[in-house]
């Protein structure tokens, strides 16, 4: 695959972060269910840390000014632009990624960034409480299943599940494309 240029990188990240506003915004009604994790970490793979911070971080600014913002929105821009910025350090344009490298680090990447806007919200929410406590509840808050309508939905595994599973169908369709689109030019 050939480099991309400035141009098409910049355009990819108007994309991308288009469709992570769009993603997020439609499917509110399902909780932890967006592309922006996904989207978010594919760009870090195929256009750097940079590239990747920058989709991460303006997705979410954009939906969350359109969702409802608050004092977690600070943390959600940057704890999703930190997910960006380390998939570009830890898969820097490399295209020979293993399905099960890529599950599990789309994964754990999800996983950062739902422990770090939980900690970073909780500790505005319960600001008199002790600090390990704070820690304790948010990890565990994302574990244990909370009743939604009448569902008991576990935030944090199906959102690092439902990142992991898209990433691992959406990336080899997106390098096959901008590979056959590079061999076009």
């Amino acid at each position: 695959m050939s480099k991309p240029t400035y141009t098409r990188k910049i355009t990819l990240c108007a994309v991308f972060i288009s469709i992570c506003v769009i993603g997020r915004i439609l499917l509110v009604p399902i909780p932890s269910i967006a592309p922006n994790a996904t989207l978010t970490i594919l760009s870090g793979i195929i256009m750097g840390s940079y590239y990747g911070f920058i989709v991460g971080a303006i997705g979410m600014l954009i939906s969350d000014l359109h969702i409802g913002a608050g004092l977690w929105t600070i943390g959600n821009v940057f704890f999703m632009g930190l997910i960006g910025f380390l998939s570009g350090i830890f898969w820097k344009k490399r295209y020979k990624i293993s399905k099960l490298e890529l599950l599990i680090g789309a994964f754990l990447l999800t996983l950062l960034f739902d422990i770090g806007s939980s900690i970073w919200w909780f500790f505005f929410l319960y600001s008199g409480t002790p600090f390990p406590s704070i820690i304790i509840v948010a990890i565990l808050g994302l574990f244990f299943p909370v009743m939604v309508g009448s569902i008991p939905w576990p935030f944090g595994l199906i959102h690092g599940f439902s990142t992991s599973i898209l990433l691992s169908q959406i990336l080899p369709r997106v390098k096959h494309y901008l590979e056959g689109d590079a061999s076009n030019q």
